[in-house]
């Protein structure tokens, strides 16, 4: 059986498997409805409607930041390139 657990706020923070007999021991941070397909972080719960509620996949995305690409510097190329001429004469001498 799978336990949802969730904070103060009843935001979802994680899950723990249990065993089928396992009692709940904390009505306000423990659900044991099932948290539907489709929903996206930030995911809450209704004790009210005793449902969950999150975000689309479209809305999740829409709030990711967006990475720029590293790109590297001209040291660390000039190690990468010696690095990969080592390695290559370490192969042809036989490796050690």
């Amino acid at each position: 059986m799978r336990i949802y657990k969730i904070d103060d706020n009843q935001v979802l923070v994680g899950y723990d498997d249990k065993p089928e007999d396992y009692q709940i021991t904390d009505e306000k941070h423990e659900i044991l409805t099932d948290l539907p397909n489709g929903l996206y972080e930030p995911i809450s719960y209704n004790f009210d409607s005793k449902r969950w509620s999150g975000v689309t996949r479209e809305e999740w995305l829409d709030n990711q930041p967006t990475s720029n690409p590293v790109v590297p510097s001209t040291t660390m190329l000039a190690i990468n390139a010696l690095g990969l001429q080592v390695a290559k004469l370490m192969a042809e001498k036989g490796g050690n």
